[in-house]
């Protein structure tokens, strides 16, 4: 199916369609819509090249897509809008315009093993109260940062690799939330995680190492919760809090940076309790209080039982 209209596939209420090996390309519009409570189970198709989204879920729409490649489009890959719905098993989402993956509009779907690689813009985006489950996923490559997420977007995003990319792993900004456990978040060539604008995301679990600036990065009042995590290796301070920002900062090891492992300026603040800080260049920075040693010093360990500053 190619060349074809403003849809190239329509799927509305009460119908489910099983298409297999399919490939639908060069669409003029969207090369999927899913709507009005639509089903329908796609396995191994290959949508390319659409003019618009590649895949559109709307409306209750709850289709099941599997092994399936959305690629190489002028819009998003997937886009999941008003109440959509959807499951991705094992699909390939690679080179669209926009974002591989966007989800708004109080949608939920859920992606397990899919690979969200080399977008031009960001890998996931998040937005405008959308949710959604992303498990054993990988956000690798894309331009912009792998997994962004706003204006009261709120996903869950578990056992997850975000690695590479021109920008941030992930961002999470104006009043953006939502949850990331035991994701690997590395070798990005700007900060592994940024939090800024009232966004008070639950970071939990996760490994935070080899960014080419630093771990974590709270700042213009960014919050949440960041616990239980690795962070180590980074090029600059392992968690760094400014510009009014206050996140609690729990029962994590932060290590071996090229900086400081915990760093406070410009009316940054914060709750400190029961983390590890040691190998980094200074353990702990915070404007108004003494620097604590770190590497070649007596203090190899400090572990901060309680701190407000």
């Amino acid at each position: 199916m190619s060349d074809n209209s403003e849809v190239s596939v329509f799927i509305g209420a009460g119908s489910n369609p099983t298409l297999k090996q399919c490939t639908i390309s060069n669409s003029r519009g969207v090369g999927v819509l899913v709507r009005d409570a639509g089903k329908g189970v796609f396995e191994d198709c290959t949508i390319d090249r659409s003019t618009l989204s590649g895949i559109v879920i709307s409306h209750r729409g709850d289709p099941k897509f599997q092994q399936c490649c959305v690629s190489n489009g002028d819009d998003a890959g997937v886009l999941i809008t008003d109440n959509g719905l959807g499951s991705f098993i094992g699909c390939d989402i690679f080179g669209n315009t926009m974002p591989n993956v966007s989800v708004r509009g109080d949608s939920n779907p859920s992606f397990l093993t899919c690979r969200i690689n080399k977008g031009q813009d960001s890998g996931l985006l998040v937005y405008n109260r959308g949710r959604g489950m992303f498990e054993k996923c990988s956000f690798t490559g894309n331009f912009k940062a792998n997994v962004a997420v706003e204006t009261q977007g709120c996903p869950f995003v578990q056992d997850c690799l975000i690695q590479g990319g021109k920008d941030a792993g992930i961002i999470v900004y104006d009043s953006g939330g939502g949850t990331f456990q035991k994701c690997e978040v590395a070798n990005t060539s700007g900060d592994g995680i940024i939090v800024e604008s009232s966004a008070d995301p639950h970071i939990k679990g996760c490994s935070i190492h080899n960014s080419l600036s630093r771990g974590v990065y709270y700042r213009e009042g960014g919050a949440g919760l960041l616990e239980q995590n690795e962070i180590f290796e980074n090029s600059m301070a392992g968690v760094a809090i400014a510009s009014g920002s206050n996140p609690i900062i729990r029962g994590n090891i932060i290590r071996d940076g090229l900086a400081s492992g915990i760093y406070v300026c410009d009316g940054g603040r914060g709750i400190f309790e029961d983390n590890q800080t040691y190998g980094n260049m200074l353990d702990f920075v915070s404007e108004g209080l003494p620097a604590q040693p770190g590497k070649g010093s007596s203090s190899d360990q400090i572990t901060w039982d309680s701190l407000r500053v």
